[in-house]
């Protein structure tokens, strides 16, 4: 298998994409969907199952306060009704291909800019909490050694 990455320069990174845990920025957006499903499961006690796509169509549609747009829109630079009433007219010339190619573009820097200034207003919140130490030769310190602990054993550390 390395052999093959070598031979087309394909470059091999270890990431835990499955593990939802570890990931943070999954899990916090996850939890607003989560809360929304335990609603429906409450209003809907014995036809929850017929309520959930509405849900998960729900969160698509919804724009997030991070990127101020909603997942659909990232995918097709649209709201889902214009996409709609789009779908129903004739098939994209080859201008107006290029045209939304141009506005996905345009869409994903507006969004990288979003995303950006979010991280730092973040950033700034927790290092207003942050305060600095000055350690000397010689203080007493706690070291965590990760190998030696249990996996799963450490929640949140």
């Amino acid at each position: 298998m390395i052999d093959f990455f070598h031979k087309y320069q394909i470059l091999l990174h270890h990431s835990t994409p499955y593990y939802l845990k570890g990931n943070g920025l999954a899990e916090s957006s996850n939890k607003s969907l989560v809360k929304v499903i335990k609603r429906t499961l409450a209003y809907h006690k014995k036809r929850w199952d017929s309520h959930l796509i509405y849900v998960v169509w729900a969160n698509i549609i919804t724009p997030k306060r991070s990127t101020g747009k909603s997942p659909f829109q990232l995918v097709y630079c649209k709201d889902a009704i214009k996409f709609l009433q789009d779908a129903t007219d004739e098939p994209d010339d080859f201008s107006k291909r290029i045209n939304r190619i141009i506005e996905l573009n345009e869409n994903r820097d507006e969004v990288q800019y979003k995303l950006q200034k979010c991280q730092n207003k973040m950033k700034v919140l927790f290092d207003r909490k942050a305060r600095e130490r000055d350690f000397k030769e010689g203080d007493l310190v706690l070291r965590w050694d990760a190998r030696r602990e249990e996996k799963g054993k450490h929640g949140k550390f």
